[in-house]
């Protein structure tokens, strides 16, 4: 997995840098969005966590110059989620539609996609500069929609009754959950993104993906 992470990374890295040069790279953006979605009715938020190209290149480039402020609710809440996905569906949208009255061709589309990836890409750097390298999972589109679907085979994490309640594993959770609340019992917020930071932060042991 570690591999694969590093190569996704890779991947993103030359389609954000030569995707204006070479306009048919910009298709690979596809990809990266029906992923998301696809396995977002599977399990939830697991890929922002663990296979989002975009997400895991924040989190190894930027998460050691980044602030580790826990995101602003405003950014959590469900009306500006949801806004922000109409408005960014309806641009790409409009991108697209564009494409269609101008002559689809395999350059144009890929460049609309593109463009958004590229303009989205820019938003999450300016966010993870004032609160974390994962800002962008905060108000992804992707995301917002693995929130609510959760997924048929969403993991729960367990938290075991040796739980200290030390709070090293809010620390390290971009979005501020703290799995303690749910000591000697199952754990998983809807927003959650399997990251599993939270597991390795807990010195006791008391965090575990559920069976």
């Amino acid at each position: 997995m570690k591999y694969l992470r590093w190569l996704l990374v890779v991947c993103f890295i030359v389609v954000l840098s030569l995707g204006w040069k070479y306009p048919l790279i910009g298709l690979l953006v596809i990809p990266m969005i029906g992923g998301g979605m696809i396995f977002a009715f599977i399990n939830g938020r697991w890929f922002c966590g663990n296979l989002c190209p975009r997400g895991l290149f924040l989190e190894s480039m930027f998460s050691k110059v980044t602030p580790k402020r826990n995101i602003s609710r405003f950014f959590l809440h469900p009306i500006f989620r949801w806004t922000f996905l109409a408005i960014f569906m309806g641009k790409m949208g409009y991108s697209l539609f564009g494409v269609y009255q101008d002559g689809i061709t395999l350059d144009a589309v890929s460049s609309a996609f593109w463009w958004s990836m590229f303009g989205s890409s820019i938003i999450a750097l300016v966010g993870g500069f004032v609160y974390n390298s994962r800002f962008w999972c905060s108000v992804c589109p992707v995301g917002t929609v693995g929130k609510t679907v959760k997924g048929v085979a969403n993991k729960k994490y367990t938290v075991s009754d040796s739980c200290k309640e030390c709070g090293a594993c809010t620390k390290v959770c971009s979005f501020g959950h703290n799995p303690a609340d749910h000591k000697g019992g199952e754990f998983l917020e809807s927003d959650c993104i399997q990251c599993g930071k939270c597991i390795t932060a807990c010195k006791f042991g008391a965090i575990k993906k559920a069976s």
